[in-house]
C-alpha cells in the first residue's frame, strides 16, 4: 500500500513540475512559438512622444479591431539622445524592462554589446524570417552586422537615406533648376549665384566642426566612417577628399554656421539647401508649419560627374522588446504585426517617415504628393535613393568615432594640418579601443557605464 502511495505521490509530483514548467515557458515565452494571441495587455513603451508615438496608437486601434484584442499603451516621454541613459541602469541592475523601447540604430548596438540577452532576438524567436524580405536590405545589415551572432533584435521603423532638401521658391528666383545639379562642384556654384541674387546661404555648418557632411561625402566614396571590419576610417583618402569638399564650401562664402544644436535646424530652415536623413521631412512638417509648400526633396547630388557614388546613411530607429518585459509576447504580436501590415506602413508614410519596408512605397500612400513639399511624391525620391544606399555598420563604439571626427576638423579649421589632425585623432580611437588588431569585436568597456 505504501509502494502505491508512494508512486502516487511521485507522479503527482512529477505532474506538478510539468505543469509548472509549462506555466513558465508559456509565461517566459517570446511570442515566436505562442500560437494564442494575448487578448489583453497594457504596454509599457518608451518613445519620444510626436510622430512614431502617435503611429504606434494607431497600429493598436488596428491590431485591436483586426484581432478583437484589448492592448492599450502606457508611453513614457523618452528623446532619443537620452533613452540610453534611461535603459542602462535597469539593465545595469536587471530590473524589468519596458515592453517596447524606440532606439535609434547608431545607440542601440552599444547597449546589445555589453546586454546582449536583455532584448528579444528576433532572429532566435523566428521573427525575423516572417517579415525580413519585406524590409530594405541596407537597413537590415546595418541592424544585424555587428549585434550579437549577427541576429535581428530590432522590428526596423524608417530608412535614415541621406536626401537634400531643397527650398523651391530660392531656387526659381535665382533661375535654377536643382534637379539638373549633378555633383558638389555644380552645388556650390550654384550657391554662388543664389547667394548673388537672393541673399540667401547654400547651407548651414557647426561652426565647431561640421561632422555629417564629411561622414556622408565618405559614404559616397564607398567608405563609413566605421567600416565592416570595425576600422576607423578618419585617416582615410576618402576623409580627406569629404573635407577638400567641405573647404570649398567655405571659400565659396555661400554657408552659414550655428554653434549650438538648438540653432541647428533653425539655421537649416533658413538655408537653400538642407543635406539630411530622411526622417527630416516629418519633423519640418511639424515644427516649421508656415514653409508648407516652399520645400522640395531630391537625392544628395552626386559625388562627382564621373563617381555619384552611394547614396549615404544618417539616422534611422527601430523598435525592441524586453527580454524580461511582462507584456513581451504582446508585444512582439503587435510589432510583427506593425511591420507587416500595409495600412499601417502607409500610416508612417502619411506622418513623414521613411519606412523600411519596400511594399510601403507602392501603395497609395508611397505614391501621393506631400502638401508640405508643394505636392511632390518625395517618396519616389526616397525609394531612389534606398535602392543606391551604402550599407554602414553600428559599432558600439560609432558614436564616440563622431566625436574624434570633430577634434579633428576642429584642429584643422583652426589652422593645423590635415594630415597630422586626421592622423593624431585617429591614433588616439584606435589606442582606446585597440583597433589596429581588432576585426569585429573591439574593447567597449567603459563606453556606456
Amino acid at each position: 500500500m505504501k509502494k502505491i502511495i508512494g508512486a502516487l505521490t511521485g507522479l503527482v509530483l512529477s505532474l506538478l513540475l510539468v505543469g509548472c514548467g509549462n506555466s513558465t515557458n508559456k509565461s517566459s515565452n517570446t511570442g515566436g512559438t505562442e500560437k494564442k494571441r494575448v487578448e489583453n495587455a497594457q504596454l509599457k513603451v518608451y518613445a519620444p512622444k510626436g510622430k512614431n508615438t502617435d503611429w504606434l496608437s494607431g497600429v493598436v486601434k488596428e491590431y485591436n479591431k483586426k484581432y478583437s484584442t484589448k492592448i492599450s499603451l502606457k508611453t513614457t516621454d523618452v528623446a532619443p539622445t537620452a533613452i540610453t541613459q534611461k535603459l542602462t541602469p535597469l539593465l545595469i541592475g536587471n530590473e524589468i524592462l519596458p515592453d517596447i523601447s524606440f532606439i535609434q540604430d547608431s545607440d542601440i548596438t552599444g547597449l546589445l554589446d555589453k546586454f546582449p540577452t536583455s532584448f528579444e532576438n528576433l532572429t532566435k524567436d523566428g521573427y525575423e524570417k516572417k517579415f525580413s524580405k519585406g524590409i530594405y536590405a541596407t537597413k537590415l545589415s546595418s541592424l544585424k552586422a555587428t549585434a550579437p551572432n549577427n541576429s535581428l533584435f530590432g522590428f526596423p521603423q524608417d530608412l535614415g537615406m541621406v536626401m537634400m532638401f531643397y527650398r523651391q521658391d530660392i531656387f526659381e528666383k535665382a533661375g535654377i533648376d536643382p534637379e539638373k545639379i549633378t555633383d558638389w562642384d555644380e552645388l556650390i556654384n550654384a550657391g554662388k549665384k543664389i547667394k548673388e541674387k537672393t541673399g540667401k546661404d547654400l547651407l548651414a555648418l557647426d561652426a565647431n566642426g561640421e561632422t555629417s557632411l564629411v561622414t556622408q561625402i565618405m559614404q559616397q566614396q564607398g567608405t563609413p566612417l566605421i567600416d565592416k571590419k570595425g576600422k576607423f576610417n578618419l585617416n582615410s583618402q576618402a576623409a580627406k577628399n569629404a573635407l577638400n569638399i567641405v573647404d570649398k564650401l567655405k571659400q565659396s562664402k555661400t554657408v552659414s554656421y550655428y554653434s549650438s544644436d538648438k540653432d541647428r535646424y533653425p539655421s537649416f530652415q533658413d538655408s537653400a539647401v538642407i543635406i539630411e536623413g530622411t526622417w527630416l521631412a516629418g519633423n519640418m512638417a511639424v515644427n516649421y508649419p508656415k514653409q508648407t509648400g516652399l520645400w522640395r526633396m531630391r537625392t544628395i547630388v552626386g559625388y562627382s560627374k564621373a563617381n555619384p557614388g552611394k547614396n549615404p546613411v544618417n539616422g534611422g530607429s527601430s523598435w525592441y522588446i524586453g527580454a524580461n518585459s511582462k507584456n513581451k509576447a504582446a508585444a512582439l504580436q503587435l510589432m510583427e504585426f506593425a511591420v507587416k501590415d500595409s495600412k499601417s506602413q502607409q500610416d508612417l508614410l502619411k506622418r513623414g517617415s521613411a519606412s523600411a519596408s519596400v511594399a510601403a512605397y507602392s501603395t497609395s500612400a508611397g505614391k501621393e504628393g506631400l502638401d508640405y513639399f508643394g505636392g511632390q511624391k518625395i517618396y519616389d525620391q526616397v525609394q531612389k535613393a534606398g535602392n543606391n544606399a551604402i550599407e554602414v555598420y553600428q559599432y558600439p563604439y560609432v558614436s564616440d568615432a563622431g566625436n574624434y571626427l570633430k577634434m579633428a576638423v576642429f584642429d584643422y579649421w583652426q589652422g593645423k594640418n590635415m594630415n597630422d589632425s586626421l592622423k593624431k585623432q585617429t591614433d588616439q580611437f584606435n589606442q582606446k579601443y585597440a583597433l589596429p588588431n581588432c576585426q569585429i569585436k573591439c574593447n567597449t568597456t567603459d563606453l556606456f557605464l
